[in-house]
């Protein structure tokens, strides 16, 4: 998703290496045990009671059950909350784990146990940068506690691991598609001139380099540079090349996150460079109960056009998204959404406005995963010699399976219906393949 992505890591030397501490937490949860409940004398302390003692026999679906009808009760009751975050680490529901480990909040001594079962979470999923962020906001926050202690250690073996190249990343990506209408780089441009109304085969690769200069920073900055190459078996006029140059620095704190992306990309067709542009995009995550997600997107585009079968296509363009994400498990999500925006061009007869609403599910049955993408979209272009609406349907199905550590096999197909009421207009457009993705660190 963008900015959202629910995925089982394998396990590494270093999450077993984790995992050897786990017997460490044996007092401080007995102690939390004995201290909240030793007078428990409401209904939610009763179900929380027999949470702990459940936890403490390893009952954890039972435990689940008892402390689900606590948080009923006393949805405050940050002692629930702290156990039902570590049952779902138990039960290998890690994303539903960091989300109620959250909601424990950072005050007092129960804070710093959340944020140090956070980091050892993140770590096993492989996201060490957020688990080294949580560390040094609990050496800020919590520089007595035993668990800034065991923080310091935390990271000072994170650090040995990785060495001096955990900053860097790169993503890889090698694919063969087929495309029923080979269109220029955008699928949403309103000329018919844009789409060949042919059919081809293409092989395409793509690299993105991510560097990050600060990773211990409270405001982590991160800098890459992506390639994209196409190579068409026949329409070769629509072979694409893009540069693209961006940035993006992140916030997280409480029960939210925010940031913004940069991006500069310069596109050729057949080695004729026929567009450069930029694009700023801020967005606001609010974590809410059990997971859930919304996410809250403004997307400024300014594009320049050299192509003859683009003239007065030049202009800015404003899009604004929001999308609510139900959290079913660590796989699986449905979300909702509705977009709207609008196109100003230097040729007004171009000019659009378009607003719609989309949805997605996100399933696994073991290590294969499916997503799929669904939107409804209405164009309208009210300067037109001849006024139109159009009115866009677009789906998607993909298919993820990991094949590799680092690496996985995608299958995907879309398709786009353009109905215009304008006939000339109208077209439609399926793309379907394979692409192999994978991840150096």
């Amino acid at each position: 998703m963008g900015i959202i992505s629910f995925v089982n890591f394998p396990a590494t030397p270093r999450v077993r290496w984790c995992k050897g501490r786990e017997k460490r937490w044996f007092l401080p949860l007995l102690l939390l045990f004995f201290t909240s409940n030793s007078l428990a004398t409401t209904t939610s302390e009763l179900m929380r009671s027999r949470a702990q003692l459940a936890y403490t026999n390893q009952q954890y679906e039972q435990a689940l059950e008892w402390l689900e009808q606590a948080l009923q009760e006393d949805s405050e009751d940050r002692v629930a909350r702290y156990y039902l975050g570590m049952v779902y680490a138990k039960l290998n529901d890690k994303e539903r784990a960091l989300s109620e480990l959250t909601l424990v909040g950072e005050e007092a001594a129960l804070g710093a146990a959340a944020i140090y079962a956070r980091s050892e979470i993140l770590i096993r999923l492989g996201r060490d940068d957020e688990a080294l962020q949580l560390l040094n906001l609990l050496k800020r926050r919590h520089p007595e506690s035993q668990y800034a202690r065991r923080g310091d250690e935390l990271a000072k073996g994170l650090k040995e691991v990785e060495g001096s190249y955990r900053n860097w990343e790169a993503d890889l990506t090698l694919g063969a598609m087929h495309d029923s209408n080979v269109a220029l780089y955008s699928t949403e441009l309103p000329l018919p001139t844009t789409l060949s109304d042919r059919g081809d085969n293409r092989w395409q690769m793509g690299v993105d380099l991510k560097w990050q200069p600060l990773v211990n920073s409270a405001v982590p900055l991160t800098l890459g540079y992506k390639f994209f190459q196409s190579r068409h078996q026949e329409l070769s006029d629509y072979d694409l090349r893009n540069h693209v140059v961006h940035a993006m620095w992140k916030k997280t704190g409480g029960q939210s996150e925010w940031g913004a992306n940069y991006q500069y990309l310069q596109a050729s067709l057949n080695n004729f460079e026929y567009m450069h542009g930029h694009s700023l995009t801020p967005y606001l995550m609010l974590l809410h109960e059990k997971g859930d997600r919304s996410l809250l997107k403004v997307q400024y585009r300014d594009e320049q056009y050299d192509y003859p079968n683009l003239q007065g296509y030049d202009g800015s363009r404003f899009h604004l998204s929001y999308r609510y994400f139900h959290l079913l498990s660590e796989n699986r999500y449905l979300s909702v959404g509705v977009e709207g925006g609008s196109d100003q061009t230097d040729d007004s007869s171009l000019a659009a406005q378009r607003y719609g609403v989309n949805s997605a599910v996100q399933w696994n049955w073991g290590e294969l995963q499916a997503t799929f993408n669904m939107s409804y979209l209405l164009h309208h272009y009210p300067d037109a010699l001849l006024e139109r609406s159009d009115t866009v349907l677009k789906t998607g199905l993909r298919f993820s399976y990991p094949v590799a550590r680092h690496a996985h096999l995608e299958a995907s197909v879309s398709s786009i219906d353009n109905a215009s009421d304008n006939s000339q207009y109208d077209y439609d457009r399926q793309v379907y393949g394979i692409t192999l993705k994978w991840k150096l660190q």
